[in-house]
């Protein structure tokens, strides 16, 4: 028998026995699964929502073909939290990708990866239990992703329960190799001020992966920070890396805005909610520097939408009293603002819009209570001294609103002062946002100047007219005296 017919025997019995299943088809050998599995490893790690998806997609056929791995369910579960918080920053619908994470996480039981799944039950969990975070990642101080979900659960706290803040030694050093880890590495730096490493950082996340753009964000938050104008590139590098990045549009918007560039920011604004109408926190932006500019009209359905879409949002229900009450529609103004206290009762502007409202409905005991509140919260405040000092006048109180009216001077004059000494900083920084903030506090300075002259007025009238009313009652002592 020769080579070729050797050959083509053995390839026939082969192929019979592939059919008879005695030999595994490659397709679904255990290379197939293996290499899906590193394909996912690698997309997940590039940081991104498309990488997270081919993530998920990767460990999920792997997870197909070998259903009991533990290893491809929980990474499964975990490329799938990170899409979904990714969904849910655009205020787009998650709960799909994170019911199937849960669905994963709980698929099988394995007690060698018990410290991965208490890591994704924290990562699924809003509210993470920042103890059970900390001990992971002291138990396994080499752990990236550990490291990770700690940052993550601590980056709303001034410490992790009441404990000091904990740190690998050699942060840039936790898995040198992910654009992800690099850019959580870029944000624990900037969180405790190290913001030369945290730059640092982002950099080597978009060497690993040039189209990081949440690294570019950080980057333009530096730059913001520094008042430079590469800030501009940096964002609009975001937009165009990212046009679906609806919170890369907003920050672009807050930059304009920064820099008195007014349309421009409103245009940013406008298009991320073309984008996701459902997006609130760019309606509230252009809510709010629509107030800014007087164009209440036009302010209030995006305050209006905001307060649909979240409705604990109270600095929303205190602008839309603010248009009320000027519209002289004080009864709707004073539900809003109640509103907003019911959401945040320590709500200082809110506490002063209600005193305001009720003012003007005729309670001015609710007024003074209101503005008593103001004093409270904001003891440094020369607008709540001088409000509680005109009820206190209208309740014939004046003794009680003298002193006030002495606070409201008092304070505006120390207000005043700092305003001042801002000002100069200001003026000492040759920037576009510095140049706008100069022009945004001597705005602020005249408002304080004419509080403080009210309140020199007020003062000096309240106190003749008790002058006049001891005189006049010294006089109808003497006249009943002599009688």
């Amino acid at each position: 028998m020769g080579p070729r017919v050797r050959r083509s025997v053995i390839t026939a019995t082969l192929c019979l026995l592939a059919a008879a299943g005695c030999v595994r088809s490659p397709a679904v050998g255990p290379r197939v699964q293996e290499s899906l599995f590193r394909d996912g490893v690698r997309a997940f790690h590039q940081g991104t929502p498309e990488g997270y998806r081919r993530a998920a997609d990767a460990f999920r056929s792997a997870a197909a073909i070998e259903p009991d791995n533990c290893a491809y369910t929980l990474h499964l579960a975990q490329a799938l939290v990170f899409l979904s918080d990714e969904h849910r920053s655009n205020w787009e619908a998650y709960e799909s990708d994170r019911s199937e994470a849960m669905r994963a996480a709980n698929a099988n039981t394995c007690p060698a990866e018990a410290g991965f799944k208490a890591r994704l039950e924290a990562l699924l969990e809003p509210e993470a239990d920042a103890e059970t975070l900390r001990r992971l990642v002291l138990a396994n101080p080499d752990s990236a992703m550990d490291w990770v979900a700690y940052w993550r659960a601590a980056s709303g706290r001034q410490a992790v329960e009441g404990r000091g803040e904990i740190a690998p030694e050699d942060p840039e050093r936790l898995h040198a190799e992910s654009a992800l880890v690099q850019h959580a590495v870029g944000r624990f730096y900037r969180r405790i001020g190290e913001t030369e490493r945290a730059e640092a950082s982002f950099r080597r996340a978009l060497t690993l992966n040039p189209s990081h753009f949440r690294s570019f964000l950080e980057l333009g938050h530096i730059a913001f920070g520094n008042e430079s104008p590469l800030a501009e590139t940096l964002y609009g590098e975001v937009v165009r890396r990212a046009p679906g990045f609806l919170e890369g549009r907003r920050a672009l918007g807050a930059y304009y805005e920064a820099i008195d560039e007014t349309e421009a920011a409103i245009a940013e604004y406008r298009a991320a909610i073309e984008a996701n109408p459902d997006y609130h926190p760019a309606h509230f932006s252009l809510g709010v520097l629509l107030l800014d500019l007087e164009r209440p009209d036009e302010a209030e359905p995006h305050m209006r939408r905001v307060v649909r879409l979240d409705e604990s949002n109270a600095d929303a229900y205190y602008h839309l009293g603010n248009i009320q009450f000027d519209r002289q529609r004080y009864l709707w103004a004073r539900i809003q603002y109640e509103v907003a206290l019911a959401w945040r009762p320590g709500h200082a502007n809110a506490e002063y819009g209600y005193g305001r409202a009720a003012r003007e409905l005729g309670d001015m005991d609710e007024a003074l209570a209101r503005f008593g509140r103001v004093v409270e919260l904001a003891p440094n405040s020369p607008e709540g001294y001088f409000a509680r000092g005109s009820v206190r006048s209208v309740l014939e109180d004046y003794p009680a609103a003298v002193s006030d009216y002495a606070m409201a001077t008092r304070t505006g004059e120390q207000q005043i002062l700092q305003t001042d000494s801002r000002i100069r900083q200001a003026s000492g920084r040759d920037s576009r946002v510095a140049r706008a903030e100069r022009r945004r506090l001597e705005e602020r300075k005249a408002d304080l100047e004419q509080l403080v002259s009210y309140a020199v007025q007020n003062r000096a009238a309240v106190e003749t007219y008790l002058r006049q009313l001891e005189r006049y009652q010294d006089d109808r002592q003497r006249a009943s005296g002599g009688q």
